[in-house]
Order: structure tokens, then sequence, then C-alpha cells
């Protein structure tokens, strides 16, 4: 779908993993996953970072909460390292809270109170 909307000129690779976290000390870090090694050899000229609702994970978040910003500059840092031009987008995570209505899903593991400070970060980094 990207592809489509970019139109030609755009390489695009996805790179997004299921079931990981941001968190280095989470239950299955990102950056110890293949596919991250992949992201930094692609050496793109745009980047989306878009995480998705593991690291609230209840497993996760309450021990190495403290350690998100930092895993996630660090993240972000890999990247500028491999294409210092780099722009990269941060997508915003999609929300936990009670339901909007009587036909929206409740929140995966009901955390609320205690979610990441995913607000902190501005769209785009540059």
């Amino acid at each position: 779908m990207l592809a489509r909307l970019l139109g030609e000129g755009y390489e695009i690779g996805n790179f997004g993993h299921s079931g990981t976290t941001l968190l280095r000390h989470g239950h299955r870090p990102y950056v110890d996953q293949k596919v991250y090694g992949a992201s930094l050899d692609f050496k793109p000229d745009i980047a989306i970072i878009h995480l998705g609702v593991n690291d609230t994970d209840p497993g996760d978040w309450p021990d190495y909460s403290d350690e998100f910003i930092t895993d996630y500059v660090d993240l972000i840092e890999s990247y500028r390292q491999v294409n210092p031009d780099m722009r990269i987008m941060i997508s915003e995570l999609t929300p936990l809270g009670p339901p909007t209505s009587a036909s929206a899903p409740a929140p995966r593991h009901g955390a609320t109170a205690s979610m990441p400070p995913y607000g902190v970060w501005p769209r785009w980094l540059r």
C-alpha cells in the first residue's frame, strides 16, 4: 500500500517483526532479530518506526520501563549511524485505552495507567 501511495522512485522495505519489543531486556528484543540487521543493511533514506503494544506487556514494562527512552534513542541512533541524513518518522502507538464504542476491541493487556511515554517523541526527527 505504501508503495502505491508514494509512486515510482521509492524502494520500500518492511522490517517489522511481530511479537518483538523495543526493550533490550524485554521478552523478545527487536535488536536481537535478523530483521533488525537487515533493516540496517537496507540503509533507507526514510525510516518509519512504528512500535506495537509489546512494550506495554506486563512481563516487561513494570521491570524495564525506565530503560524505554534509552533503548528508543539507541534504536534511532543505530539508524543514524548507517545513514546520518536519514529522515526518521515516528508513528503513534495504537491506543490502549478503554474502547470508544461498543464495537471497539478491549485493550490487549488492560494496560493504561503505566503505559510508555510515547507522546514525548515528535512525529518527525531530523
